[in-house]
Formats: C-alpha cells, structure tokens, sequence
C-alpha cells in the first residue's frame, strides 16, 4: 500500500511543481510592483496625515492645558476665599503649591504688586513693569471676565518660560495667580515631531523628504543633514512634480531609484526607494514559490483522500464513531476495528488511554477529598442525565450530611440546587452567587460542551468579605461607620447630575460648643457624642437622603428629588424632635445633642461647590444669630 501511494505522490508532485515554475516568475513580478507602488503611497499618505494631525494636536494640547489650570486656579480661589488666612501664610501657599501640582502661587493687590508668594524673590514684585505681567491688571477692570489665561511666554521676572493663570477675588481687591513650567506641553508635542516621525518611518534603504517649492529647499528629509538644504539636482520642481506623481524611476549620482511624489500647500512631499532593494524584494516575492508547494500539498491530499476513500476512510469513521460515543459520557464503549494491523493497534490505545484517564479522573477526585481542598467539580451529561461529582461539594455549600447525601444520590435534587444557587447572583461580580441562609458566597465557573455541561465550583466567602471590608474603609468615616467627605461628595455629585427632577438641598450641621464637651469630659467622649450625633441622622437616610461628616464636629445632609422646600423643611423639624428626644449618657447624667445648621436649596445651575458654599453661609448665620436652630436661604 505504500508504495502504491509513492508512485501516485510523485505523479502528482510533478506536475503541480511544473505549474508552479511557470506562474511563479510572472506572479512575482506583477506584485513587486504593486507593492512598493501601494507602500509609497501610504507612506506619503502618512506624513500628509502626520502634518494635519500635528497642527490640530497641538491646538487641542494647549486649550486642554489651559483648561487644566484655570481649573487648578479655581481650586485656589475657592481655598483662599474660604480660608482667608492662607493669603498671608508663605509656608501655606507653598504647601497649596504642592497640592495643586503648579510652579508658583502669587496674590497681587490693587496697586499692582504681589502682596505673597510662594517664591520668596517675587515678593514686592511690581506687575506694571513688564507687559506680560501688566497684562493680569486689566481683570481689576470693570468690564474684566474675572479670569485671564496667558499663552506660554517668558515671564516679565526673570524671563523663564512659564503659563500664567489668573483670577480676581470676590472682594475685587486681590488677584490669584499660578505660574506653570510648560515641561508637559513640550513633552507631549515633542511626541508629535514631525521629524522624528519621518525619520523614524525611514530605513537605509527608504528617503522620506518634503520641498517647500517657494524656496526649493528641503524643509524635512529623513536624512538630517539635508534640511534646509537647496534641491539643486532638480530645476524644475513644478515638472518633477508632475513626472513622478504617479511614481516612477530617477537616477542620481549613477544610483537608480523609485520616486513617488504629492503635492499639498505648495509642498512637495515624496518617498524613494532604492531600486536595489526593490530588485531584492522582487527575489523575496519568488520565494512565496513556497505558498503554491503548499497548494500543491492541499491538491495532493485531496487526491489521495478520493484515492483511499474506499480502502481506510470508512474505517476511520467507525473508529471516530466509537470515539463520539466515549466523549459523550458512554465510558463502557470499547473500539473494536481490526480491518488493518494499524488499526487494530490504534482501537487497542485508545481503550486504554480512556482506562488511563478514567483511573487518573478517580485518583485526582481522592487527592481533592483527600487533601480537603475548598473546590468541587460536577458535570451534567445532556445525553444521559447523569450528574458526576468531583471534590468536597460539602464544605463549599455549607451542606448538612443529611442534606450532601441526599444531593449526591439524587441527581435531579443536585441540578434543581444549583440553579437555586445560580438564582441569587451577587452585584458587581462576574459568576458569583450569595447562599443568603448560610452567609457565605461560591463561584461558578461554567464551561459549555456538546454533550453536556462542565461546572467548577469554588467558595469565594473569604474574597468577598475582603472586598466589602476594603469598599467599606475607603468610603466610610472610621468613628462613625457614615459616609466620609470624599465618599459623600462623589455621591451628592452623581445624585445631582443623575436626578434633576424635583428639590434639592444640603443641610449643613455643627455641634455646639463641642470644644466645650471634650475640655469638660475628655475626648473617648467626644467620639462617643460624634457616633451618637451620626447616628441619629443616619436614622433619617433612604434612597432621597444620604448623610456624611464633614470634619470634626461638622455633619452635612443631602436632600434629593422632593416636591417642595416645604417637605424637606418639615423633615429638618423631625430631625430636631428627634434628636432632642434622643438624650446622650454623660459621666454627669443625661445631655441633649445640641447643634445649629445652615440649609441651601438648589438652583437649576448650581452645582456641588456652590450649594455647599450657600449652606455654609446659612450655617454661619445660625450660629451668629440663631444658635441652637436652623437657618435655610
């Protein structure tokens, strides 16, 4: 039989090789040509792109940076008018210079100098002397927008490099500057460097170049040393254009090459090649010779195929047939072919190599029960109905032995529990589902086949519990378990630009003299004053009202999507009954939580810093005229 298959196979080898030999010099030649016609195309195509998406980049880079800090300005305006202080503090303005991420720091007052700084030398520094920095005078101008954003200049100092912000203050009598080290913008349009990316998009072989035809110079070339350089090998730069528009051979210097060149905005933009390496890339598209060997193969093997058919293949088929029946879950299935000595000695491995993994299956379920390890394994076959069970399904399910006897001896009661278990899926997480009544989660990890379904079933209690507990420190205040500052504002943020329907409003909330409260009973006290204030107003959160603290003794209080300013008014009063009907253990008998609060209702265009800024307001002013109260806009 063998050699009945070599005399066909080298018939066949021969006369495929034969027509290999005579299409393969006219096919390589054909697509040399259009391959490097396509490739000089996409590389000219490329730098035309490369130059537009430069020019648009760049503009786009500096309104974003510009954006960036006015925004941190912003920041410094809103600290400074909040903390007045900080405007005469250095070591202040310097910290504040750290955390905004910025160079410089400066307040500039009415008569035109810098009143404090964050750089020592600029103090006193008069802003009228020099034009860039006269230029921040006009926002003290009536018609002034309040803010000012220079382009990157030399400063009127010292001359460096810098972008200024600035803003005026509320009170008109003072000017936030910062001054940023342009380092970034550079950076990032250094990244998009023209020249780099033609020289970059260049190889020995390859010249990438651009002609201004104005001046006939080489305004860029992958070859450095060239730049501005005359093009005095040609003369005439509005036919040289027009010769190799649609690419063609030129020669210089005794060198032959293949020239593709376009023209845009009175550039001429062009890609040489050199015809050396075309002519060696030619040989390398005669090596696909290889790609039609394989042809030739796929041609013998089909002919083979019909050739043999009737001899093996329908042999083959009786042993695939057997195999299909294994692999769908009939493990007492023996191959029996013995039509060929081969075959006989194939039937014959594989019944053993499925004894093999039947034993080696057994073993790996006694090392797993064995060894107690929190992982089961089971397989539901469509086919038979029967549910194989692998591991300590025990342990992970919380499983009574009443209740893992009868599972593991009922099949259907096994499956119906599982998809019990697969009902309650865990939020937030891809394949892990809750067992409410034992208070532990699992993962189920499903992998379909054709003949049923293969599940691993891990516990994934303790990766939950971790996952909550990290969730749970990052967003709640550490004494009072409510939300902390970062948490609350995150919130308040999404709940004011998801829910815009209906009043909103923040309650802002300080306790009374608790200065007074840690002096008389020690600070364990006071803590336990602050977690006995938080949770009297939890009492009071639902899906409309979140509570968070602030700092210290400070409490706030958001209100979402109610119908009036009436109803939220009405739930401040009950937070006041409340509370007063709530009294503190102290080391000297019972207290009463005592506290003023500021609310503000929301606008249509304010937003969080805003809000928050009117309860503050009206915070202030409950302290200063109704202590003990609340006072709301």
């Amino acid at each position: 039989m063998r050699k009945m298959f070599l005399k066909y196979l080298a018939v066949i080898m021969l006369i495929a090789m034969i027509c290999i030999l005579i299409l393969n010099n006219y096919i390589t030649g054909m697509i040399a040509e259009q391959y490097i016609e396509q490739q000089a195309k996409s590389t000219v195509n490329q730098v035309i792109e490369k130059i537009e998406s430069s020019e648009t980049e760049t503009q786009e880079l500096k309104a974003r940076l510009s954006e960036d800090y006015l925004t941190r300005c912003r920041a410094f305006l809103y600290m400074a008018e909040s903390s007045p202080e900080i405007l005469t503090d250095t070591e202040e303005l310097k910290n504040i210079t750290d955390l905004l991420n910025v160079d410089e720091l400066h307040i500039i007052g009415r008569d035109g100098k810098i009143t404090n700084s964050s750089v020592d030398g600029y103090i006193g520094y008069d802003m009228s002397a020099d034009p860039q920095s006269a230029e921040f005078l006009t926002l003290f101008e009536e018609d002034s927008s309040g803010e000012l954003v220079q382009d990157i200049m030399p400063n009127g100092a010292e001359g460096r490099e810098f972008q200024y912000v600035g803003l005026v203050m509320s009170d008109k009598e003072h000017i936030l500057q910062i001054g940023m080290k342009p380092e970034r913008y550079l950076q990032e349009l250094k990244k998009s460097n023209l020249s780099n990316f033609i020289e970059n998009s260049a190889d020995k072989s390859t010249g990438i170049f651009i002609i201004n035809k104005m001046t006939g110079r080489y305004e860029n070339h992958s070859d450095r040393s060239l730049v501005g350089a005359l093009t005095s090998e040609v003369s005439d730069l509005d036919s040289f254009c027009s010769t190799y528009v649609n690419g063609g051979t030129y020669s210089y210097l005794d060198v032959k090459y293949y020239l593709y060149v376009s023209e845009r905005d009175g550039k001429i933009i062009g890609v040489s090649y050199d015809y050396a390496s075309i002519m060696g890339l030619m040989q390398n598209m005669r090596n696909l010779t290889i790609v039609f060997v394989c042809m030739t193969f796929l041609v013998i093997m089909v002919l083979i195929a019909l050739l043999v058919n009737q001899r093996i293949v329908k042999h083959i088929h009786s042993i695939i047939s057997d195999m299909d029946d294994i692999a769908g879950g009939d493990l007492d299935k023996t191959v029996n072919e013995n039509s060929l000595p081969e075959f006989e000695k194939l039937s014959s491995g594989i019944n053993h190599m499925k004894n093999a993994i039947l034993s080696n299956s057994n073993k790996i379920a006694g090392i797993i029960g064995a060894a107690n390890i929190p992982i089961a394994v089971y397989e539901i076959n469509y086919r038979t109905g029967e549910c194989s069970v692998i591991g300590n399904i025990q342990k992970i399910f919380r499983l009574t032995d009443e209740e893992n006897k009868r599972l593991l001896s009922d099949n259907k009661a096994l499956t119906d529990y599982i998809c019990n278990v697969s009902s309650c899926p865990e939020e937030g997480e891809e394949n892990v589902y809750s067992l409410p009544d034992k208070n532990c989660w699992v993962k189920i990890d499903e992998i379909p086949g054709e003949n049923g379904l293969f599940c691993v079933v891990t516990d994934a209690t303790d990766f939950i519990a971790e996952k909550r507990r990290i969730v749970s420190e990052r967003d709640c205040d550490a004494l009072t378990g409510i939300y902390n500052r970062r948490c609350f504002e995150r919130k308040v943020s999404m709940m004011m630009k998801a829910r815009t329907e209906g009043i909103s409003a923040i309650l802002m909330i300080d306790l009374d003299n608790f200065k007074g409260i840690n002096d008389s009973y020690g600070h364990a006290f006071g803590d336990e004053y602050l977690k006995f204030t938080a949770d009297c107003l939890k009492t009071f959160e639902d899906e409309n009202i979140i509570v968070g603290r602030r700092s210290g003794d400070e409490f706030y209080m958001f209100f979402c999507g109610f119908e009036s300013r009436e109803v939220i008014n009405n739930i401040i009063g009950m937070i006041y009954s409340f509370i007063d009907g709530n009294l503190i253990k102290a080391p000297d008998g019972m207290r009463k939580i005592a506290f003023s609060a500021g609310a503000a209702f929301r606008s249509n265009d304010e937003d969080f810093n805003q809000l928050l800024n009117n309860a503050d307001e009206m915070l202030y002013k409950a302290k200063k005229e109704n202590k003990g109260g609340f006072v709301a806009e």
